[in-house]
């Protein structure tokens, strides 16, 4: 059966699975009632359920060209939503710590399966126009998926914390979506210089900036709930809804990228790091929920802008055909710096020692500016020697 590409019912189909491509840090507000409720184990491993699904995307990622190959598109993504739903609705009924671990990593695979194939189905079946579209749509769907998990989580915590796990149920609407309007179309084969447009150096260069980036940028996420509820300004509930707006925050800045982009050019990025910078530090002098959620959404809004412009960074890199490999690349890089974030946290509260969430957040806040001052320089040295 050929695609009606032009179907209202196969445009959802295609957006629906990027509801939940970021869903694993939907939970991060539960931290401290997990915590609670899983007693003895220490608070980097708990974030570790966070982070964890990151590293699993990793393989997931791996796993989804060899299914692609076999398989298709179609059996591929159906494949990643099933092993998610499984395996993230699992704590729901297990309290075992190493067994909660080993199906968050799952989860995190079933995500990868599926997540580059959130943008290569687009430039499987659009072009022109209708494609950039699409692709806009499709980081607008990512970012609404985020944005109402997390206020689900919000609602589900008083519940008890095994609820939360409840929000991956919702996996079976984009699972019956995708299955019953996306043909079994097959992949076509992959020429060579599919794979030889990964010997362009800029691509590595970027993937490592990624990762740098988000193992300090999550901090906030990551540390947001547990400093809310440390200082006694609020509790995880209203944590959460402050990370769904910091989400949907960064949707709307999102949008803006383009024009500012054109404003600033590749000064956006240092700029966008330096306000990162100066927010997280601000975080710990601040003893009131609502500047604290303020500070939150401008973290969000700036954290959009400098997402948008790696991603932005490798687009002429490639064309159509192998930009989905280009980009994986870059996912691989963003996803080890999600999940190294617990351990780089953890080691530097060992060195400072203390664990308090505000005082890892503000060191995080400094080497985003280090790494803003770096990018500056870069750009610099790049324009004299042009």
């Amino acid at each position: 059966m050929k695609a009606d590409v032009n179907k209202l019912s196969f445009k959802l189909a295609i957006l629906s699975i990027s509801l939940f491509c970021a869903s694993g840090f939907s939970i991060s507000a539960a931290i401290p009632n997990i915590k609670t409720g899983l007693g003895n184990v220490s608070l980097t491993n708990i974030e570790v359920l966070v982070s964890i699904p990151t590293f699993g995307l990793i393989f997931g990622l791996l796993l989804s060209w060899l299914l692609i190959k076999r398989y298709g598109y179609k059996n591929t993504v159906i494949t990643g939503l099933i092993i998610m739903t499984i395996f993230g609705t699992f704590p729901l009924i297990n309290s075992n710590y190493v067994l909660i671990l080993i199906s968050r990593f799952c989860l995190g695979i079933g995500i990868g399966v599926f997540n580059s194939l959130c943008f290569s189905l687009i430039s499987e079946y659009y072009t022109d126009q209708l494609r950039a579209k699409m692709i806009g749509l499709q980081s607008a769907t990512q970012a609404l998926g985020s944005t109402i998990l997390t206020l689900l989580v919000g609602i589900l915590i008083p519940c008890g914390w095994h609820y939360v796990f409840l929000i991956y149920l919702l996996n079976i609407f984009p699972l019956i979506l995708f299955a019953k309007y996306v043909p079994d179309d097959r992949v076509t084969n992959r020429s060579q210089r599919y794979f030889s447009s990964l010997k362009n150096a800029k691509i590595f260069i970027i993937a490592v900036f990624a990762c740098i980036y988000f193992i300090t940028e999550l901090t906030i996420t990551y540390k947001c709930s547990s400093f809310i509820v440390s200082r006694g300004i609020g509790s995880s509930s209203q944590a959460a809804i402050i990370l769904a707006l910091n989400t949907m925050i960064g949707f709307v800045s999102g949008i803006l990228f383009s024009r500012a982009f054109k404003w600033l050019g590749n000064y956006i990025v240092s700029i966008s790091l330096l306000s990162l910078g100066i927010l997280f530090c601000l975080v710990n002098i601040v003893n009131s929920l609502y500047l604290v959620g303020l500070i939150v959404l401008l973290c969000g809004f700036f954290a959009s802008w400098v997402s948008s412009y790696l991603y932005n960074s490798i687009a002429g890199i490639g064309d159509y055909q192998t930009q989905p490999l280009i980009n994986t690349v870059l996912i691989i890089g963003v996803n080890i710096g999600c999940f190294m974030n617990p351990y780089l946290n953890d080691l530097i509260g060992n060195l400072l020692g203390t664990n308090n969430a505000g005082t890892l957040i503000c060191f995080s806040g400094i080497i985003l500016l280090i790494c803003s001052v770096m990018a500056t320089v870069f750009m610099l040295i790049k324009k004299v020697n042009r």
